[in-house]
């Protein structure tokens, strides 16, 4: 009877031990279809990350040019204002200059 028992515990037992590496080799297979994942969305993340990094620099370039430009159209433009008035203000002294001549 004991030895019916026994035989049967070791039979139990190899069944048990077969289905418990099963999932353990399921586990291991699922596990590293999971890191294969993780390390496919890890790329992807970096590449985006990357495009992402590169539009910000392309648009902040393109932000300075124009803030840029806008510096220097204006300063052009006051520029261009200023030397105006000073044309106007020495054709003014000129003026006086002649008719302070003319009348002596």
């Amino acid at each position: 009877e004991f030895s019916r028992f026994q035989g049967d515990t070791n039979i139990r037992f190899n069944e048990l031990t077969a289905m418990l590496q099963e999932r353990v080799d399921y586990v291991q297979v699922n596990t590293k279809q999971r890191l294969e994942e993780v390390d496919q969305l890890m790329r992807k993340v970096q590449a985006d990350t990357e495009q992402a990094i590169d539009y910000n620099r392309r648009l902040t370039n393109d932000l300075n040019q124009q803030t840029f430009d806008r510096i220097c159209d204006n300063f052009d433009a006051k520029f261009l204002s200023a030397s105006k008035e000073a044309q106007m203000s020495l054709k003014k002294n000129q003026l006086v200059e002649d008719l302070v001549a003319a009348q002596r």
